[in-house]
């Protein structure tokens, strides 16, 4: 869904800048009706602009939560699959140390 609306958003920005070229060229101003195609042009673009930016900020978000998820997960496993011993809960949180730092720790860990 974002490919394409890049890609339109692309096509549109060409759209505008053939328009521009075009005036440049015959060494003239745009006429009104041109003015109008470009203001409508680049209101479409940031239109899709946000729309990306939106878009882009929930797969982050996803992916982030994603993650979290499966450390936690990991963690859970390597408690509850091997025998929940102390022992191996201090490692998986060692590990989780070592590889993502304090601030990626829970107060459990």
């Amino acid at each position: 869904m974002i490919k394409e609306k890049i890609e339109k958003r692309a096509n549109l920005v060409a759209q505008a800048r053939e328009l521009v070229d075009i005036a440049d060229k015959e060494k003239r101003a745009m006429s009104a009706e041109e003015t109008e195609q470009y203001d409508k042009i680049l209101s479409d673009v940031e239109k899709l602009s946000e729309e990306i930016d939106k878009e882009t900020k929930l797969l982050e978000i996803e992916q982030r939560l994603s993650k979290t998820n499966s450390d936690k997960l990991e963690m859970v496993r390597g408690i509850e699959g091997q025998g929940s011993n102390d022992k191996e809960f201090r490692m998986v949180a060692f590990r989780k140390f070592l590889s993502r730092g304090l601030s990626a720790m829970t107060p459990e860990e």
